[in-house]
């Protein structure tokens, strides 16, 4: 009672109203997992093949975590990677990444756990705990000459129109692999 309705600010919000992203719902996802290691399978060489396991990789990492895609995880190396195992709340990791909001920490769980591990067998490396304490520099997510995946987005872009998951129908827009931490907001 120490103000007057006169006396009471107004909050006028006069800014866009946003629309719905693009993401997957949990039929999507089942549908994309059951499909993507046939997928891979069909690559025609080897090369393809091993591109392939990347962004299978880096489209799991994306939905356990909730990472920006891009520079985000693009650059992430294993020293930026501080690996927990079996406290009360479970194994996790937690990732120091750098992107459009300058430096954060993201948490990746079990899903994430057993990708770094597959890609560190990849790169034939050491295991998870003795890279991510060992203070390594090299990149995580890269192909297994040390190369930096070149054209993810048309390749998962080609998976999704493949497997008639390009488009949302909540939406109507296309997916893309800003989708994917839409999706991870959405339940989590």
């Amino acid at each position: 009672r120490f103000m007057t309705e006169l006396d009471r600010p107004k909050l006028v919000a006069k800014g866009k109203v946003s629309e719905r992203r693009p993401a997957f719902d949990m039929e999507e996802i089942r549908a994309l997992r059951e499909n993507i290691d046939g997928w891979i399978k069909r690559a025609e060489t080897t090369v393809s093949k091993n591109l392939r396991l990347l962004l299978r990789e880096y489209v799991y990492v994306l939905l356990d975590t909730g990472a920006r895609p891009g520079k985000e995880l693009l650059n992430l190396r294993w020293k930026q990677i501080r690996y927990t195992h079996s406290n009360a709340s479970g194994s996790h990791v937690e990732m120091t990444v750098s992107g459009k909001t300058g430096k954060r920490k993201i948490i990746g769980w079990a899903e994430t756990i057993s990708v770094l591990k597959r890609l560190l067998k990849v790169q034939g490396l050491a295991g998870l705990e003795a890279i991510t304490e060992s203070n390594h520099n090299g990149y995580v997510f890269r192909m297994a000459d040390g190369k930096e995946p070149q054209s993810f987005q048309k390749l998962f872009e080609s998976f999704l129109r493949q497997h008639n998951l390009l488009i949302d129908p909540n939406t109507e827009q296309k997916r893309v692999f800003y989708s994917l931490r839409h999706t991870y907001a959405t339940f989590k």
